[in-house]
């Protein structure tokens, strides 16, 4: 297993705050799963837990200020790509910096046998936020044997 390190938030005071964000609806981690294969996938679940292990209810409905978005508008006849503020969730915010992360890591978990993984954010004990990111690729392996075929007659 090799390590890199990913930046998810701007900075630490960004950091800092989804961590007592978190801390302030009762939870403690916030587990969310991803899989892809072919050319397909996704997050599939983000679980949000307090500090016994019980499942947060509405924690990911949670109003979270805003993310920012690429989007294509046109100006003056002509399409350019800005960068809107759009507003989000907490599930809607969690989901699209996992994103970002798994774009960062240049391991293509999406395409051919595709992998699959997780991220857990932690909030410690101090406050501060405790992110594991892991990625799993899946492949194919395929090992071909040559073989000497002699070809014999009969009566030779």
């Amino acid at each position: 297993m090799s390590e890199a390190t990913i930046k998810m938030f701007k900075t630490k005071r960004d950091e800092k705050r989804f961590a007592a964000f978190l801390s302030s609806l009762g939870v403690k981690s916030v587990f969310v799963g991803f899989d892809g294969y072919g050319d397909d996938g996704s997050i599939r679940t983000v679980h949000f837990d307090d500090s016994k292990d019980k499942s947060v209810e509405g924690a990911g409905d949670a109003q979270y200020g805003t993310y920012p978005e690429r989007k294509s508008v046109m100006k003056g006849g002509r399409w350019e790509c800005v960068t809107v503020k759009t507003p989000c969730n907490l599930r809607e915010f969690i989901r699209a910096i996992v994103y970002d992360a798994l774009d960062k890591t240049n391991i293509d978990w999406i395409n051919n046998d595709g992998g699959e993984g997780s991220c857990v954010f932690t909030v410690n004990d101090n406050g501060t936020l405790g992110i594991e990111l892991e990625v799993g690729s899946r492949y194919t392996e395929i090992e071909y044997k040559t073989f000497n075929v002699s070809r014999t007659t009969e009566g030779e």
